[in-house]
């Protein structure tokens, strides 16, 4: 017996509520949406829709309320708070946040007057991170404290040129007037995210330090992390007293508190503007993950893309377009076959994407400019382009503009269309099918998932999806540590915004023709035989007729074969 409206909209907001206050529900998102979205085509229900946008957006407050991690969105880049002053300390601007965290650690913020610091030891931290930035630092950290009566406060936080607030901040308007002066770049208490190889650089730990302070950052006891790291515990508390001094605190509860916020700073402030270092050789890759450097560009129209590079300085340039709900960053497995292949890997953020602005007109072609404007800053005169899953439509149209200069494209687990099959048995193609049905709907629900986001949600979450997927779903379950990397990436890629994740989808249901038009590269496209997101069938009917250089289906692998297979695949792109 079919449901009235009333008793539709009512299950709707029951799930909408349960999922906002409890961090693992959301599956009833997703269930109920066929009924509703039968009765919001019904014309005689116009309101049901606006009542149910009308509670998502109640229900997002309640859930950035109830989450432990504020994940304010900010549109224009990633979360941070900024004073800028003069040669003299004297305030030319700052942001609002910035003045009220610093009201407890200085007198009265006003431009025009000298930033004033109410303890000695603070003003000496200061004094000391100016003098390192005159002697070039380019930047360089500082840590506050403050001590009243009732509670220790404390603020942690990068002196930076303030030449650099062009790239950092994108005010473009004012630098002009900014010649000379520095600038205090603190974190505005929003999602952490990892830079251990920048944290070590910038406080001077040691490797056997860092590998500690990590595990207690994790939340390992220090007991704990003696035994994984094979060390004494007076050893670890040895390590542990060092590195309380260098970071100027008494707790460890500090020293958590201050990783992580300088880890969510690091490589945005130290990202540099993209330009080469001028000695050539290993890139950067440290870390589970080679998380490398982020760095940045300003477009033409004001946004910022970001961008990682692995493997090699001078080597051979690739542009690789990752999938959705992905970021930046490759394994560490990854960035080491591109460095033994001699190969400079440039994995860029699309708008909407990890720290890439949004873009409300994006498109394929969009992308394809910004994605030129890249390799024009980076002064290739020549790349290979590869992209995977639903990077592949991005790569393609990057060939396309890119021209000549493309000497080959390769794709892999091509996925030039979403899933419109709404009778699919697992969650996450129902949300895909959900999504191309009512745009609407599924935007309210990411922003709903993107206040709640935790580790454990997105790792259940991308498990599941991949059971449709037999050999993806075995992969995963026999290396934890792709899927912890996986989970990594799907969290830094909504850090800021659900806008890419959401244009993306709307593209991809607008079911991109291939057309090769303009694209002079050798095309070279490869698919697991077992893929259970897009079928054999759909490749090859997409495919047809096209003048490829190699079309190879590859037996017993699914969607995500690439993974694990990274050097045979870049072995190919680049023989």
């Amino acid at each position: 017996m079919s449901k009235n409206s009333a008793e539709v909209l009512a299950l709707t907001l029951d799930a909408i509520y349960a999922c906002a206050a409890d961090k693992d529900r959301w599956e009833d998102l997703v269930e109920n949406f066929p009924e509703l979205d039968a009765h919001i085509q019904d014309e005689v229900n116009p309101h049901i829709e606006v009542a149910v946008k009308q509670h998502f957006q109640r229900a997002e407050g309640l859930a950035r309320r109830l989450n432990t991690v504020d994940m304010a969105e900010t549109p224009n880049g990633p979360p941070v708070a900024y004073l800028v002053m003069d040669r003299d300390q004297k305030l030319l601007a700052s942001s609002p946040k910035a003045v009220e965290m610093l009201a407890p650690f200085c007198a009265p913020l006003e431009i025009g007057r000298r930033l004033t610091m109410l303890d000695e030891e603070n003003l000496s931290r200061f004094r000391q991170a100016r003098q390192a930035l005159r002697g070039g630092a380019g930047a360089t950290p500082i840590l506050l404290h403050c001590e009243d009566d009732e509670a220790t406060q404390s603020l942690s936080g990068f002196l930076v040129e303030g030449a650099q607030l062009a790239r950092l901040l994108g005010r473009d308007a004012k630098t002009s007037q900014w010649e000379g002066a520095s600038a205090f770049i603190m974190p505005d208490r929003t999602a952490l995210v990892r830079h251990d190889h920048v944290l070590r650089e910038s406080l001077g730990l040691t490797p056997a330090e860092l590998r500690l302070a990590s595990l207690l950052k994790d939340g390992v006891s220090v007991n704990e992390a003696a035994n994984r790291l094979g060390i004494a515990v007076n050893t670890a508390r040895n390590q542990l007293r060092a590195i309380f001094t260098k970071l100027g605190v008494n707790r460890q509860s500090e020293m958590v508190r201050h990783l992580a916020e300088l880890g969510q700073l690091a490589a945005f402030v130290q990202s540099g503007d993209g330009a080469k270092p001028d000695v050539k050789g290993a890139m950067t890759t440290p870390g589970d993950g080679a998380t490398g450097e982020r760095k940045f560009i300003v477009l033409a129209d004001g946004r910022h893309l970001a961008y990682r590079e692995f493997g090699r300085y001078g080597g051979t340039p690739v542009l690789f377009l990752h999938a959705v709900l992905s970021n930046s960053c490759v394994r560490a497995e990854e960035a080491d076959a591109a460095r033994r292949l001699g190969i400079h890997l440039v994995v860029p953020e699309r708008p909407g994407t990890g720290w890439s602005t949004p873009d409300d007109n994006m498109s394929f072609e969009s992308v394809g400019r910004d994605l030129v404007a890249l390799v024009d800053h980076l002064g290739f005169e020549k790349i290979y382009v590869t992209g995977r899953s639903s990077g592949a439509p991005f790569a393609l149209e990057a060939a396309r503009q890119l021209g000549i200069r493309v000497p080959r494209l390769m794709l892999w687990a091509a996925r030039f269309a979403a899933d419109k099959d709404r009778a699919r048995k697992d969650l996450l193609g129902r949300f895909y099918a959900a999504m191309m049905r009512a745009p609407w709907y599924a935007e309210a629900v990411l922003a709903l998932l993107q206040a709640k986001l935790s580790r454990r949600f997105v790792h259940d979450m991308l498990l599941r999806s991949h059971e449709r997927s037999p050999p993806d779903h075995d992969m995963l379950r026999q290396d934890p540590a792709m899927l912890d990397f996986m989970v990594a990436q799907a969290l830094e890629a909504l850090e800021t915004t659900h806008d890419g994740v959401t244009r993306e989808a709307e593209l991809l249901h607008n079911d991109m023709p291939i057309d090769l038009e303009g694209v002079s590269a050798d095309l070279v496209v490869w698919h697991g035989r077992d893929d259970g997101f897009v079928s054999v069938a759909d490749v090859q009917r997409r495919f047809s007729n096209l003048p490829l250089s190699e079309f190879r289906i590859v037996p017993d692998e699914g969607h995500i074969f690439s993974l694990s297979r990274r050097l045979e695949v870049l072995e190919r792109l680049i023989s």
